[in-house]
């Protein structure tokens, strides 16, 4: 019970009110005494002095018990004196915040609340739902276990716990918490609604239909299990079936703004056609300052693309990614920062020794990266079209190890010694051996792990990596117009953001090429559009593979693609998609300026 306490007292302070000093000690400090001092302050009320004092004692002796204890009691007496009730009416109110899109303030208060009294599993429990809405999910997770600690058979919590293990890629776990929600409720329809989604995470895509049938069949009304199912078939490639169950599940709720916008991806829309309407109208019911109408912005956007109202499409993607910018603010200052330690410490510091190759049979990863809508996906797709080669989309398990180390404000250690990396090296491949697959080489094609090259290689010294360009206007645009999941695209949201965020990667690429040629190949998307023989034949050659004639008809591959370029890698190759932006090319200079003028 203790450790799950720390963790909330660690993550979650700043949620009361009052913000703990964390200072370093410079000498060794008389652990005795100092209990003695906090236990002093408790007994005076001086809660906040008494939390410091036990968390200087656990800056030098972090498994210290007593201090462990004292730290955690601190903090909940000084949430309990914010919150000295716990009466129906103060859950009420906070369940509220939610539903009425005060995401924020539903989560100050939930931690408040979990802290002032940590015996009530179902405050736990939601604090864990919220760190879902805003992709904390290793909170989320911290959540759970202390929700599980008071009460082990409680189904909500395993499910929750299943749900943010799946998406944190942690597929043993999620299956582990998964079975015994529906052990515990065998009724339960969202833990199979669930399940299904694990499934399809793990290539199953079979099962994944099944279960989340059976979900269907037990809570035919609940419009998140049809949206769930009409996932998993635009995932395989049924589009048709998507957008009926897709379609079902707005009928079933016609406020979900998220369905919303997944049925408009799979739509081309004329004038007359109903759901513009449908979605204008719920748009306009919240306003445009209601964060959590960003989906319906982006569908709306699409509908008028459709049907030639450009400058309505563009105006409307502004208040979209406004909306969305809200929930994931971006700071040009924290990346430059980020990438600047970076190539600091690849030029400064050391990662060498690296690690030996891995033995002969191993199963290898294959690294697929640039920006985000640069034709990751269709790369991905071409290559696992090979028969030796399982495409297993965006594994989100680089950022997990690196991340931390190069976060804003974060003093970077100068060296990664052979054992910290051989752990990272066995975590990561923990992850890939995780896809119970034949195939010897799994590509990870999550964009954004261009910031990892150089630990890649370290980690991987015949590492293989794929990076794919584009052309700066067609890739910023691009993302612009798309609704991202994914909180780390923060720099999407806003023109500025875009062409700051472009040169900075150009810079950091252009920084790997140099230092390693021999792991790093640069694909031109327009160019593989054009030249698809050639380029893919050379993309087969980099990895050491034989040529194999499925790879030019990738779109007839069955895997499940989960990225948003899902439709577009299910038909043939067609060409000129980077021109699309300049029918927006009035709207658009400032940014072509900014491209123009920035420089790298």
């Amino acid at each position: 019970m203790q450790r799950t306490i720390s963790l909330l007292c660690s993550r979650e302070q700043n949620a009361l009110g009052q913000t703990l000093t964390m200072t370093t000690k410079q000498k060794p400090i008389n652990v005795q005494r100092a209990n003695t001092n906090a236990q002093s302050l408790l007994r005076k009320g001086e809660f906040i002095a008494a939390a410091n004092a036990y968390s200087e004692i656990l800056e030098s002796y972090p498994q210290n018990h007593k201090a462990k204890n004292g730290l955690a009691g601190a903090l909940r007496m000084n949430a309990r004196q914010q919150r000295p009730n716990l009466t129906r009416q103060i859950v009420d109110q906070m369940f509220a915040m939610r539903t009425e899109g005060k995401l924020a303030e539903a989560m100050k208060e939930a931690r408040l609340l979990s802290t002032a009294y940590p015996e009530e599993a179902v405050l736990h429990n939601f604090l864990a739902t919220c760190c879902f809405e805003t992709g904390e999910f290793e909170n989320a997770k911290a959540a759970c276990l202390r929700a599980l600690a008071v009460f082990p058979d409680y189904p909500e919590a395993h499910l929750n716990m299943a749900i943010a293990s799946r998406i944190s890629g942690q597929f043993k776990l999620a299956l582990k918490h998964n079975q015994k929600a529906i052990q515990l409720r065998p009724q339960y329809a969202l833990a199979y609604s669930n399940l299904g989604l694990l499934e399809e995470a793990l290539n199953h895509p079979a099962d994944a239909i099944i279960s989340i049938e059976k979900a269907i069949a037990i809570d035919p009304k609940a419009a998140e299990h049809h949206n769930n199912l009409g996932f998993v078939y635009r995932s395989i490639g049924q589009t048709a079936k998507a957008a009926a169950c897709f379609e079902k599940s707005v009928e079933l709720n016609p406020a979900a703004a998220e369905v919303h916008c997944n049925l408009s991806d799979l739509k081309t829309y004329k004038t007359s056609d109903p759901h513009i309407g449908q979605m204008e109208a719920l748009f306009s019911q919240e306003g445009e300052n209601y964060p959590g109408n960003f989906p319906l912005g982006f569908a709306l956007a699409k509908a008028y693309e459709d049907t030639n109202q450009h400058q309505r499409s563009f105006e409307t993607l502004l208040v979209a990614n406004r909306l969305r910018k809200m929930v994931f603010p971006y700071m040009q200052s924290d990346t430059e920062q980020q990438f600047t330690q970076i190539m600091d410490f690849h030029e400064n510091g050391t990662t060498n020794p690296s690690l030996k190759p891995l033995p002969e049979g191993a199963k290898k990863p294959l690294f697929i990266l640039g920006l985000p809508r640069s034709g990751t996906t269709l790369v991905e797709q071409i290559i696992a079209s090979h028969s030796k080669v399982f495409g297993a989309g965006e594994i989100e398990k680089l950022g997990k190890l690196f991340e931390a180390e190069f976060a804003p404000n974060k003093t970077v250690a100068d060296t990664l010694d052979e054992l910290k990396l051989e752990k990272k090296r066995t975590s990561y491949l923990k992850q890939l051996n995780s896809y119970d697959v034949n195939e010897q080489i799994i590509t990870d094609k999550l964009p954004l792990n261009f910031r990892w090259v150089g630990f890649i290689v370290a980690m991987f010294p015949n590492a293989k990596i794929i990076h794919v360009k584009r052309d700066t206007m067609a890739v910023c645009w691009s993302m612009f117009k798309r609704r991202f999941a994914a909180r780390g695209n923060g720099f999407a949201y806003d023109l500025d953001d875009l062409a700051h965020y472009v040169h900075q990667c150009q810079k950091l690429m252009d920084f790997w090429i140099a230092r390693y040629p021999e792991n790093v190949l640069t694909v031109d998307y327009d160019i593989l559009t054009e030249n698809q023989k050639d380029e893919t034949a050379r993309m087969l050659d980099f990895l050491g593979l034989d040529w194999e004639e499925q790879c030019m008809s990738f779109e007839e591959n069955k895997r499940s693609v989960r990225s948003a370029s899902a439709e577009q890698v299910r038909q043939k190759m067609y060409t000129g998609s980077s021109q699309a932006w300049k029918t927006y090319e009035q709207f658009l200079k400032p940014l072509q300026e900014k491209l123009a003028t920035t420089a790298p």
